[in-house]
């Protein structure tokens, strides 16, 4: 999934498709997480240096402003550089190549008749719609192309198909005054602005928590804000800044404050296209990072904050103009650029060879161009290796197939590790001395279990845990969760759900004694307090669902939802957000915990636990448990 929400307990989504958050994230969350049966772990289709493996391409990152912690929490702004993407020049400040993690937009593109195919009748053209969030994208078909089983439209009008996701994208209403909504795996909503290819408008998580955009003129963004009282407010395009709305008052078309956590940015048009602009530096807290660019305008240095030479520095190989232009500067051309070598602060040098399965190629730099052969077709996309070299006297080879996954990485040492990607997500990891984990999944991508099987000869058994769903669902907010896991011993925990905001309710766990230990979880919903243009502070437009409270029992069943041992069973941990009383500001952050259980005397007791946090959300302080305190404010 994209989010995952913090102070809500939550387990695994089904699968790895889940979009929502390239805006980014991953949360630290109570209560019961099982990520040892999750599937396989994630293998990167680039190099640890950013070099595609299939395409030789080269993609950068970097954090530029946080604010009010991890998940939904808080914003957070992060740019990359993706050097074979032609991004439209209204993503980021028009600099070419560079898009950002705030930025979502739904794109449409036709599709092409096949051989042997009628042509769509009029009005009727069947299209290929693209939701991109964060950098990350979803994609569906509408329109007349058949589907067994499903009904399409003549859209955009009406819902889409989806075609390797669980998410779903609608167009509501007429087609000149409509807009999408996409709904991620996990129940995140997500509408965008009116118009066929609309940019987000807004964002709404299952526990509540909403992100909102605003735009000026140019459909570039000027604000981003949270229900939690944060903001990420954008200067036109050399100045971004995060501000904690619970303590400054700005609004969605504010300029940023003073003192506010701010990033700086610096152009200059491009060598090879002087139409584009380029990103030259990057400044925050006094500290530059700065970019120079060659050949077609790509990314060929990166300098960090008080360096001299290059962090990374890029060779590319240039592909040819298409020939059938007669223009000299085909930006479109150059998009495909390969990496074919590239060199660190160290001075240690990485090169790329690429190879591909065909025939009668006599460069394969120029396959990787997608450029055009004697009989101007376009050479069909087969498997590829690409070698890799280091000047240390190190190699490894990555095989890739038709569909640009990664299949099989030889290391270093020539040992080959082979991988197996489905349209849901990695399935199979088998490793160099015969192991293997294996996800298997039902047809909805659900993970039911992950097969681990040891190596040839080994004594050890193979584990094999057991995970459930539900066989119907029509919540996406619960949809893709577990009704019960069982372990490779056979033990078996059970959980069930908030239908509201998809949290944990109860996990109970497997039997010892005879009896199943349960943790009980219980939810509220508060509204963030944020500074009003007056002085004082107003309650936020809509709650969030955070967790209020959990119980469980030390040595006794639970019976409803209490323990057969009484009150001197149970221990009761409260959850305090802050004060609601509109007297001062409020982001929701955890401010303290207050436990009660019985003590060794036979007396039960209440400690709390508090912390505090600095202007942008980061914890600064925290007690240790104990008695007496009355409050953490």
């Amino acid at each position: 999934m994209f989010f995952s929400f913090g102070n809500l307990p939550m387990i695994f989504a089904k699968n790895g498709r889940c979009l929502a958050y390239a805006l980014l994230l991953s949360a630290s969350l109570a209560g019961p997480a099982y990520a040892q049966y999750a599937p396989p772990p994630p293998l990167s289709t680039s190099s640890p240096e950013g070099v595609n493996y299939r395409s030789g391409s080269y993609s950068y990152s970097d954090g530029d402003l946080a604010i009010g912690g991890s998940g939904g929490e808080g914003l957070s702004l992060t740019r990359t550089y993706m050097s074979a993407i032609d991004v439209p020049s209204d993503i980021f400040m028009g600099a070419r190549g560079w898009t950002h993690s705030l930025q979502g937009y739904v794109t449409a593109a036709p599709i092409p008749t096949g051989p042997g195919e009628d042509p769509p009748l009029p009005g009727r053209q069947p299209y290929v719609y693209t939701v991109t969030i964060g950098g990350r994208s979803a994609t569906f078909e509408g329109g007349s192309r058949y589907k067994p089983n499903v009904t399409t439209t003549g859209g955009p009008v009406g819902t889409y198909y989806p075609t390797s996701t669980p998410s779903t994208l609608v167009f509501n209403g007429t087609t000149g005054a409509g807009y999408y909504t996409f709904t991620d795996s996990d129940g995140t909503v997500v509408n965008f602005t009116t118009g066929a290819g609309g940019y987000i408008s807004n964002l709404t998580m299952p526990n509540g928590t909403r992100w909102d955009w605003t735009y000026g003129s140019d459909n570039r963004i000027k604000s981003v804000i949270s229900n939690r009282g944060w903001a990420i407010l954008f200067n036109g395009y050399t100045t971004v800044c995060a501000v904690n709305m619970a303590s400054v008052y700005v609004n969605s078309t504010s300029s940023c404050p003073a003192n506010a956590q701010t990033v700086t940015y610096a152009y200059t048009p491009g060598s090879y296209n002087s139409a584009a602009n380029l990103l030259v530096s990057a400044t925050k807290a006094g500290a530059a990072t700065t970019y120079t660019y060659t050949g077609a305008d790509k990314l060929g240095c990166v300098k960090l904050p008080g360096q001299s030479v290059c962090a990374i520095q890029n060779t590319y190989f240039a592909c040819p103009n298409d020939p059938a232009n007669s223009y000299p500067i085909q930006p479109q051309a150059r998009l495909r650029d390969p990496v074919i070598s590239q060199t660190d602060a160290a001075s240690r040098t990485i090169t790329y060879a690429y190879a591909t399965n065909m025939q009668a190629i006599s460069n394969n730099n120029l396959y990787l161009c997608n450029s055009y052969n004697g009989d101007a077709n376009y050479w069909t996309v087969l498997d590829s290796n690409t070698h890799i070299t280091t000047n240390y006297g190190t190699a490894k080879d990555v095989l890739v197939d038709p569909s640009s996954s990664v299949a099989t990485i030889a290391d270093e040492l020539g040992r080959p590790f082979k991988i197996g990607i489905s349209s849901f997500g990695l399935d199979l990891v088998k490793f160099p001395e015969g192991n293997e984990d294996l996800a298997v999944r039902d047809q909805q991508g659900n993970v039911l279990g992950n097969k681990r099987t040891p190596k040839p000869g080994s004594s050890l058994p193979v584990l094999e845990p057991v995970i459930g769903y539900p066989a119907s669902c029509a919540n996406p907010k619960t949809c893709g969760k577990p009704e019960y896991v069982i372990d490779p011993a056979g033990n078996r925990t059970d959980f069930t759900y908030d239908p509201n905001h998809g949290g944990v309710l109860t996990a109970t766990g497997p039997a010892v004694n005879g009896i199943r230990s349960q943790k009980r979880y219980a939810y509220a919903q508060y509204y963030a307090w944020i500074r009003n243009s007056g002085g004082g502070y107003s309650q936020a437009t809509t709650p969030v669902w955070l967790l209020a409270e959990e119980r469980s029992c030390r040595a006794t069943a639970t019976t409803g939802n209490a323990c057969a041992g009484g009150a001197a069973d149970e221990v009761v941990v409260g959850y305090d957000y802050g004060p609601a009383t509109g007297a001062i500001g409020n982001n929701l952050l955890l401010r303290g915990t207050l436990t009660t259980a019985q003590d060794a005397d036979g007396v039960i007791r209440s400690v709390r636990s508090c912390s505090g946090y600095d202007q942008e959300g980061n914890q600064i302080w925290t007690t240790s448990p104990r008695a007496g305190l009355t409050s953490c404010y």
